[in-house]
């Protein structure tokens, strides 16, 4: 490229458009050195690219050969094609299976948020639960139902069964505030008042007693509740 321009420069000199065209096509001439030397260089790349790949392809299928010769007495053709026709005549169902995995997922996406704040509901909920004591009461009637189990038997349950309604009448009627404060006021004559007992009471005082209307209504209500068990009494005799 120097010889050319030394060898052109006189010509230049005598002529100035000259010397402007041969600028310029001095210019192109670098331009298309460049281009070529980029040319060559991707070339040489290219070049190495595919030796790499030769090189890489050669490994690939000699790995192939190796694992194909392992199984080469297991391969059957007849089972390939069969199973490639089983694929065709199922290809309406995998594509309903797809689209049956993709409405799954949606769903998926939508329920995902839902379910979280539902976990975390119940985790809170059962923390409460067990602040309140209801997992050691469920414990105790467990532990309950173990002892009943342990020594009732049979026949004790199907009496028991038989008898539910009754007990559940029973607790009832027992569970009513006017029974609830008798009970209560029992108690409270019962226990201890002040560090002492109740005085003793002799026959003149009952007699003396039996003037107040609370003990007579007292006595009343004791005599009455005797007739009954008296009255419940000759019945099961009776049976």
């Amino acid at each position: 490229m120097s010889s050319a321009t030394a060898t052109i420069a006189p010509l230049a000199s005598s002529d100035p458009d000259l010397a402007q065209q041969l600028s310029a096509m001095s210019h192109k001439i670098d331009q298309l050195h460049q281009q070529v030397n980029h040319l060559y260089q991707r070339s040489v790349a290219l070049e190495e690219l595919k030796d790499e790949l030769v090189h890489i392809a050669k490994d690939a299928m000699g790995a192939l050969q190796v694992e194909l010769s392992e199984v080469e007495h297991e391969f059957n053709t007849d089972a390939i094609v069969h199973l490639l026709r089983k694929a065709v005549r199922s290809t309406p169902r995998l594509i309903r299976l797809f689209e049956t995995l993709e409405t799954a997922q949606d769903l998926m996406d939508e329920v995902g948020p839902l379910s979280k704040e539902v976990v975390r509901d119940l985790v809170d909920r059962l923390q409460l639960w067990e602040e309140r004591g209801y997992f050691r009461v469920a414990r105790g009637g467990v532990q309950l139902l173990d002892r009943v189990a342990e020594h009732a038997t049979e026949e004790d349950i199907a009496g028991l069964a038989d008898n539910i309604t009754r007990i559940l009448d029973t607790v009832k009627q027992t569970t009513q505030p006017e029974m609830l404060q008798l009970a209560r006021s029992a108690a409270g004559v019962l226990q201890k008042k002040n560090g002492g007992a109740p005085p003793p009471v002799g026959l003149f005082g009952m007699v003396k007693a039996m003037r107040d209307p609370e003990v007579q209504a007292g006595m009343g209500v004791l005599v009455e509740l005797l007739r009954h068990v008296a009255h419940d009494d000759r019945e099961r005799e009776t049976k």
